[in-house]
């Protein structure tokens, strides 16, 4: 009755149904039984005794929880009456069901935005479909989604079949997409209800995972009339964070208590052993890591019944599959040396896996025999994820990409090879492991040595500092070249890193880049000038890309609002090329049922020989001149073409284990910048080569193979350093901000942006020299070496909670938990007295700290403090 009373007659969906819960067991089961279209529902009245108790019921039917935690109740209080949240609670607190819940009891449907691909899988597989059955009612949307199916999914929605979307920022930022949610929205009884942002920290342009696709996800959505209650759900943000967070994604900064929209629970973990180990040398370090999962497999063995699972977590990506080297800081090659060292299987993930090229599109050769171990050659970020998540690989190694949200419970050790950024990114990826409540061992390692094979820790953080941010020259210079580009008929700006260099480059511009890193190949012949060449060509394109990143990813706030001077950037390409298409073709693309044709249709109503011209643009490859007619973004109208190319076709073998997918409607093998600028009629191999140099020699198989083709003795140049080895072409469509709408007072904006880019990489430099000295306990001499800090230094424990500031602090002498309190690591395994040590406090405490905290140069009198 209480259901019914207060929830059960929202139960609406689509045009033609309804929910019915009914018992099944211990697990509800949802039907969709016919019944006339609903006017929406709206949130509920009231959040009752009465209602929790409801919520209480339907928890325990839905996901099996013997009731709701406190924080979820607060959550979910906010939400199902219609208010937004920003909720900041501890890895494995129950955040993902603060948004399902709300989903399934409410009309309408949720958009969820994940920040990765495997996190997005992960939840949908893992905790959607395996463990509470409701995959019926959701789907998800990514780039690895066929296009026909993303297509599919997006009409069912706006059919009301689904509840929950999951989707990556990137497709919001399609038009298509966000068309498909507004009819939706217009025609499902409640409509888009809610937009919950999971990992929200990444909105944040101060939060350690920052995302610039992120940005302006609120100000898109309402600009096609679209106002979903935002749920907002983190584990990790500091105080900087929150404020940007509540500014990008217009909720109150205020806590709840005071009339505001943010939540802070517990962030304390207190499963978690947390381990400091500071050693003399990275290969003292690759031994210890290797020796602690030797003993997670050998306990594995020894208990199959309850196997443990462990994630090394590493700075880089890869750079040879094939190479095994303990000092590497790159996940490939270390996998590689922790497979022949434990002799077994492990698994790996990376960003530079599989990146997506279409279905099946330029895949790497899949080896057709079982490949030795310490090779990492033709894996795929998919299926080493599954192996790992069933539990076929015990240890993973990978880059923090994994390190956001993947729910596998019996992860009893994280090992990190190297200091993270600063305690947010530590506290994030350390809060994989014990997700079941079991007690777990998280390590962070710091060495002080530059191994030969190298760099030092120290200096790998260096690298990713100096690679996110740039000088205040680099802001004035490409301010000034974005004023001379032409508007596209979308308002957008497209150009060429030639173009740029070029502009930069121009005489008395005064520019000079900076000081780039050495080569490190080893030929001094003819192939040592074209390797200088194309290293020099490459990585002033490099610097080209932070710079466009870097306008887009911060935005001062001045006189209450965010200014931007650049709204969105896309790498992209702007030329066909080999391109393959049939006149009969252009009617079946025009007359297609999918998304793709109904926008054509529309547009030929304004143009009416629009088939002739897109043939005719088509089959010469342009583009930017197909983008213009349209009056479409470059990068919408490429993404477009690469939908037509993959809505009809076949996977075709190449020879060699490759294979291509062929376009029946469409086909090129891929979209590239066009040549402009110094570029301009540099079309030839030699002209190229020439112009821009290369980035590596071709293998010397590879350059025989060609010689023996092209029937020569010799491999020659075009054989070492052929199309594959040149360096690649370079392009970007960028949307002006706002900035520059008043040119009056655009030198005051840049000023103000170098001054917030500046701020922000002297917070960087601070927080991570923080996490050293404070939660690592080391600091550098005045001769550069690194020290252990002399004295008794603080508890780990307290040192996490002080740095996110969720008012929580360790009372006592001890956490029971950490390697500062329990230097022999003999960890209490009584969690309840490990959860006592922990207290909260007081609000009214906490607000006289804060404030305390806002006069760090002086004393305050104890006046003062009696007043407060």
């Amino acid at each position: 009755v209480r259901i019914e009373q207060a929830i059960a007659q929202s139960y609406a969906r689509g045009g033609d149904g309804r929910w019915v819960l009914r018992p099944n067991g211990d697990r509800t089961t949802v039907q969709v039984q016919a019944a006339t279209r609903a006017e929406p529902a709206g949130f509920l009245p009231v959040y009752n005794d009465d209602v929790r108790d409801a919520l209480d019921d339907i928890a325990y039917r839905l996901f099996g929880f013997s009731t709701l935690r406190p924080f979820q109740h607060r959550i979910l209080q906010r939400v199902l009456t219609g208010r937004s949240v920003l909720g900041i609670a501890a890895t494995g607190s129950g955040k993902s069901e603060c948004f399902i819940l709300p989903s399934m009891l409410l009309p309408g449907f949720t958009v969820v935005v994940s920040p990765l691909k495997a996190l997005m899988q992960d939840q949908f597989e893992q905790r959607i479909k395996e463990r509470y059955g409701l995959d019926f009612l959701c789907t998800y949307l990514n780039g690895e989604v066929p296009m026909r199916e993303r297509d599919r999914r997006l009409r069912l929605l706006e059919q009301g079949y689904y509840k929950l979307v999951y989707v990556t920022p990137e497709q919001l930022q399609r038009d298509w997409v966000i068309e498909s949610l507004r009819r939706a929205h217009q025609k499902v009884p409640g409509g888009f209800r809610y937009l919950a942002m999971d990992e929200a920290h990444c909105v944040s342009q101060w939060g350690h995972d920052f995302r610039p696709a992120y940005l302006n996800i609120v100000q898109r959505l309402r600009q096609h009339g679209l106002e979903p209650t935002v749920i907002a759900l983190t584990a990790t943000a500091s105080p900087q964070v929150r404020e940007d967070l509540c500014r990008e994604l217009q909720l109150d900064q205020r806590p709840i208590e005071q009339g505001g929209d943010v939540l802070v629970d517990a962030s304390n973990r207190p499963e978690l052993n947390l381990i400091v180990r500071v050693v003399d040398s990275t290969q003292c370090k690759a031994e210890e890591i290797a020796r602690r999962l030797r003993d997670l497999l050998a306990r594995n063995r020894a208990d199959p019944a309850q196997k443990g699972a462990a994630i090394v977590f590493m700075p880089w990506t890869g750079h040879n599959e094939r190479e095994a080297d303990r000092s590497s800081p790159r996940v490939t090659e270390f996998a590689a040396w922790l497979e022949t060292e434990l002799g077994t299987r492990v698994a790996i993930y990376h960003g530079k896996m599989d990146e997506e090229r279409g279905e099946d599109d330029g895949a790497k050769p899949q080896p057709t025999t079982v490949p030795p171990l310490g090779s990492m050659w033709g894996r795929s970020r998919r299926d080493e994820q599954n192996a790992f998540i069933r539990g076929e690989r015990a240890v993973m190694v990978a880059t923090k990409g994994f390190g956001m949200g993947v729910d596998k419970p019996n992860i009893r050790l994280v090992l990190h090879r190297t200091p993270p950024a600063n305690m947010e990114a530590y506290w994030q990826e350390a809060g994989r492991a014990g997700r079941d409540g079991d007690l777990a061992d998280v390590v962070v390692y710091f060495s002080p040595d530059a191994p030969s094979s190298g760099m030092s820790d120290h200096d790998i953080q260096e690298v990713f500092l100096r690679e996110k941010y740039v000088r205040p020259v680099d802001v004035q210079a490409m301010v000034a070249f974005l004023q001379t580009l032409q508007h596209t008929r979308a308002g957008t700006r497209y150009f060429t890193a030639d173009e740029a260099i070029a502009f930069l480059e121009r005489p008395g511009s005064g520019y000079l880049w900076p000081e780039f890193e050495r080569p490190r190949h080893s030929a001094w012949d003819e192939h040592g000038e074209i390797l200088n060449r194309g290293h020099h060509y490459e990585e002033k394109c490099k610097h080209l890309d932070r710079i466009v990143q870097a306008l887009q990813s911060f935005r001062p706030f001045i006189e209450g609002r965010f200014v931007s001077l650049i709204d969105e950037a896309h790498d992209c390409g702007a030329e066909l090329v080999r391109v393959s298409l049939d006149r009969r073709n252009v009617d079946r693309i025009f007359e297609s049922n999918l998304y793709f044709g109904g926008l054509l249709r529309e547009k030929e109503r304004q143009i009416p020989d629009l088939r002739e011209r897109f043939y005719a643009l088509v089959r010469g490859g342009d583009v930017l001149a197909l983008a213009n007619l349209l009056a479409l973004p470059v990068h919408e109208t490429g993404a477009l073409l690469w939908d037509i190319r993959r809505a009809e076709g076949q996977s075709k073998d190449q020879g060699k284990g490759q294979r291509r997918w062929r376009g029946e409607l469409l086909d090129f093998s891929t979209i590239r910048p066009p040549l402009r600028g110094p570029a301009a009629g540099k079309t030839t191999l030699q002209a190229w080569r020439d112009y821009a140099g290369a980035s590596r020699r071709a293998p010397m198989e590879v350059a025989k193979e060609r010689a023996e083709r092209a029937g020569r003795n010799h491999p020659g140049i075009d054989d070492w350093i052929g199309w594959s080895e040149v360096s690649q072409r370079r392009g970007w469509e960028v949307r002006l901000g706002d900035a520059f709408a008043h040119p009056e007072h655009l030198q005051r904006y840049v000023e103000a942006f170098v001054e917030q880019m500046e701020r922000r990489e002297r917070y960087d430099w601070e927080a991570y020299q923080r996490f050293l000295t404070e939660y690592i306990g080391v600091e550098r001499t005045a001769e550069g070496d690194w020290k252990l800090r002399a004295g008794r230094l603080p508890c780990l424990r307290g040192v996490v909670l002080g740095y996110l500031k969720t008012y929580e602090v360790v009372t006592g002498a001890s956490c029971l938990s950490c390697s500062r309190c329990v230097p022999d690591l003999a960890f209490s395994t009584d969690l309840e007295a490990r959860r006592r040590v922990i207290e909260r406090l007081r609000r009214e405490l906490a607000d006289l700290l804060e404030r305390l905290e806002r006069v760090p140069d002086r004393w305050v009198a104890p006046g003062e403090i009696d007043e407060l």
